[in-house]
């Protein structure tokens, strides 16, 4: 069998290949702690247990784009959440995550497509799957990974120069993998830019309700509603990511080529999201204050135990930008280039290696990530530590519930934790003391 060229340039997604590698090492016994894969732990709310078991009898095809009932659900929780004006419920689309919603847009929309640097693994796969020649444009590690707006939009001209089309952005927020969010004047600069060019903006929004602290997150549809496709999804903030429930809102004014254009994709391929998921989940999009402040009290762990590691690299002099949302950092060993030389560690992967095979670390490079190998950036996934199994992570929730307290729940009930942040320190003493 012949397979397409650009086949042979496309990897497995590199966090999901991570996920399995560390599962194959703890079933043969092998202590790793698990800084590879970004899966929230949380369990399953009991009242979407309960809905699920009432409506698994459910069995008949619905529709392509979902069931009307949800999707004016969902128009009501994009209002009351992400901060938008009235929402046409015939905007939204469902699909089986928002990966298969954001490669069954782009196999539709025309233009090449502009992703940062870094960016989270599936953008640049997915934009090649579907044809895009990409180009990427740079976040400023030296502030904090914010967008570099001279480049986004030096990028952006060239791809209109050399294809004749205006490009499609890809934004996210809160970030994969830095962990930081767009700020007000960000978004602000990138809409007028965008509006200028005529370029369409897919906004990915999925960790938009876990925000830490004082942070809120801002959509860049609020300014530039006519250009911006939302994608956002249940798998973050409930921590539903085995559901593969993902739904997208498209600007109005797209009429309904787009919305038809999605049906025709969705209809000969996965037919519709299935129908025990899709009536589930409406109860996640009714307004409840208890399924709210489980939410938050998820929110409110995710920050703790990020901030927690985070204070422990920066603390040992690793470069890292501060996390505001999502449960993720980004350290940055660039420089220490010259000591990391010495024991023949010269890109990130193969700091990713040695980190895995001498301390027991599983962490992803930011080569994956879209960065120069050479940056020796990593990335760190938090969710996972103390959380391995569904009993681990109930624990963890139950303890929080009982005391807040940030410090108390950190000594307490993260060991493993605890012992991952010993480890940066011990590799960090090795190579300094040499």
């Amino acid at each position: 069998m012949k397979l397409k060229e650009h086949f042979s340039n496309i990897k497995p997604s590199a966090t999901l290949a991570m996920n399995q590698t560390v599962l194959r090492m703890w079933s043969k016994g092998k202590n790793v702690f698990h800084l590879g894969f970004g899966e929230s732990r949380f369990p399953v709310h009991p009242d979407l247990v309960h809905e699920l078991t009432v409506h698994a009898t459910k069995q008949s095809y619905l529709s392509s784009l979902g069931i009307n009932e949800l999707r004016e659900k969902i128009s009501v929780f994009f209002q009351e959440n992400y901060g938008f004006n009235v929402v046409d419920p015939d905007s939204i689309i469902i699909g089986i995550g928002s990966k298969s919603l954001l490669h069954t847009i782009l196999s539709i929309l025309d233009g090449p497509v502009l992703l940062s640097v870094p960016s989270w693994v599936s953008y640049s796969s997915i934009a090649k799957l579907t044809d895009h020649p990409v180009y990427r444009f740079y976040l400023d590690d030296k502030r904090s990974y914010e967008v570099d707006l001279d480049s986004l939009f030096d990028r952006a001209d060239q791809a209109q120069n050399d294809t004749g089309k205006p490009p499609i952005l890809i934004l996210n927020s809160p970030n994969n993998p830095t962990g930081r969010m767009l700020s007000k004047n960000e978004i602000k600069e990138i809409a007028n830019g965008a509006r200028k060019r005529n370029m369409v903006v897919l906004s990915d929004e999925i960790y938009g309700l876990i925000t830490h602290g004082d942070n809120s997150h801002d959509s860049i549809r609020t300014l530039y509603p006519e250009g911006t496709i939302v994608f956002n999804g249940i798998s973050k903030h409930l921590s539903l990511g085995g559901w593969r429930f993902g739904f997208s809102l498209v600007p109005d004014n797209a009429g309904q080529d787009l919305v038809n254009a999605c049906d025709t994709v969705i209809s000969n391929i996965w037919s519709c999201v299935p129908a025990p998921i899709q009536h589930t989940v409406m109860r996640a999009f009714q307004p409840d204050n208890e399924l709210t402040n489980y939410i938050n009290t998820c929110t409110s762990i995710h920050d703790i135990r990020t901030r927690y590691l985070y204070d422990h690299l920066t603390d040992l002099n690793i470069s890292c930008p501060e996390p505001q949302g999502a449960f993720y950092l980004y350290p940055n060993l660039g420089d220490k280039k010259q000591i990391l030389g010495k024991i023949n560690i010269t890109t990130d992967i193969e700091l990713a290696e040695f980190l895995l095979e001498k301390y027991e670390l599983a962490t992803l490079p930011g080569e994956a990530f879209g960065d120069n190998a050479e940056n020796l950036s990593l990335r760190l996934a938090t969710s996972y530590l103390d959380m391995e199994d569904d009993t681990k992570a109930e624990a963890i929730l139950r303890a929080y519930q009982k005391d807040p307290i940030a410090v108390n729940f950190i000594r307490k009930h993260h060991p493993r934790t605890q012992e991952a942040a010993n480890r940066f320190g011990h590799f960090m003493n090795d190579i300094v003391s040499g």
